[in-house]
């Protein structure tokens, strides 16, 4: 009989032992799930695409609109604003304010005339492109497209229409006690 040296046969018994801890191992991972997939698939991808269009197909236009209303009412106050300072001034350097609307070219001057019966410019304002003077709605009613503020409060009555390119409109109602309101 051959004898096996007792080292071989531990080497061989360690060898079968790691062997079989390979075996085991590689068994377990036969039987673990699939991990998540990596990435989408086209189908996926896709699908994203179009929610994500369909959403800023409907949201790009309110905000456009949204938009240029939000600059109507700004130009409409600033309008105002100027308004308020005419009359002011009417009242405080005892004279007569005129503000002349031109609107075809989207302009507005408030003038006076001072002692030596000069016309005096005190503002010239250009309106921006896409708000307009709307002269031709029915609600326009300033006679020569100007109103006055008198030194003692009064006005030439009036109401004038302010547009954007979307057909929004905004009215500034100016009343003969000099009262200047946003109209509905």
């Amino acid at each position: 009989m051959l004898a096996i040296p007792p080292l071989y046969v531990g080497d061989c018994r360690s060898e079968t032992h790691n062997l079989s801890k390979f075996n085991s191992s590689r068994a377990l991972d036969r039987r673990q799930p699939l991990g998540p997939a990596k990435g989408m698939s086209l189908l996926e991808a896709l699908v994203v695409l179009f929610i994500l269009t369909t959403a800023t197909a409907i949201v790009v236009p309110n905000l456009i609109n949204w938009r240029s209303s939000m600059r109507l009412r700004v130009i409409v106050n600033e309008l105002i604003g100027n308004l308020e300072s005419a009359k002011a001034l009417a009242a405080k350097h005892n004279t007569t304010i005129t503000v002349q609307f031109e609107p075809v070219d989207g302009q507005y001057r408030i003038t006076y005339i001072n002692s030596d019966d000069q016309v005096v410019a005190l503002k010239h304002e250009t309106l921006p492109p896409e708000v307009r003077i709307n002269s031709s709605h029915p609600d326009y009613t300033l006679n020569n497209h100007r109103t006055t503020f008198t030194s003692r409060g009064g006005a030439t009555p009036g109401t004038l229409v302010i547009s954007n390119l979307a057909g929004n409109t905004q009215k500034i109602v100016i009343s003969s006690f000099g009262k200047i309101r946003v109209g509905s």
